[in-house]
């Protein structure tokens, strides 16, 4: 998908929304087994044009949740940092206790770019990204591209709280991303949440 943002620049809306679904179902079923992606970002969504699906790709460093009931995992061992700042929640640059929620910022930050080619900060270095996670309020996406639904813009913006128990899960992604597309008038492709495959 990063290719296709960098040749288009952003995708049409029915689109954006479909890989948004994809990936939010993607992201419901590994937290279920208690897996944390901790890498979601367009380079590792992967679009299959037979199925007309997007597919979340390289869970090479996911973790895994405690079984112990905490749900809380540490980002690094010896101070590494693990992703790319561009797509790291402030929990991760931090480096505190990691939990499913840092994939839903992601989530927010790879809708952003679906739906306006643009990052949710105003930042273009390493530097700039990382303090933008940490202190900066998201651009207005209706703004940024005003055919934008506005339901589905709040929904990203809440993706994006710097306190991970104010963001939505996954399956809430999904659930809000399928009932608008129910609730919009019409529409080329009909929109639907994945089930997993066996």
């Amino acid at each position: 998908m990063e290719e296709r943002l960098r040749g288009e620049g952003r995708l049409p809306l029915d689109l954006a929304q479909q890989i948004l679904i994809d990936v939010a179902s993607a992201l419901s079923a590994a937290h279920a087994k208690g897996i944390v992606h901790r890498d979601v970002r367009p380079a590792n969504v992967l679009w299959d044009e037979d199925n007309e699906e997007a597919l979340l790709a390289d869970f090479g460093i996911a973790a895994l949740l405690m079984p112990s009931g905490d749900d809380n995992v540490k980002l690094t061992q010896t101070g590494q940092m693990v992703g790319k700042p561009r797509y790291m929640s402030p929990e991760q640059l931090r480096d505190s206790d990691l939990t499913e929620m840092a994939d839903i910022y992601g989530l927010g930050i790879l809708g952003y770019e679906l739906f306006t080619g643009e990052g949710p900060y105003e930042a273009k270095t390493t530097t700039e990204w990382m303090t933008a996670h940490l202190t900066a309020e998201p651009l207005d996406l209706v703004q940024l591209r005003p055919a934008m639904d506005p339901q589905i813009a709040n929904l990203l913006r809440r993706c994006l709280n710097r306190e991970p128990n104010h963001r939505p899960t996954a399956s809430d992604v999904v659930r809000s991303l399928a009932q608008d597309d129910q609730s919009s008038p019409g529409g080329a492709r009909r929109l639907r949440p994945r089930t997993s495959r066996s």
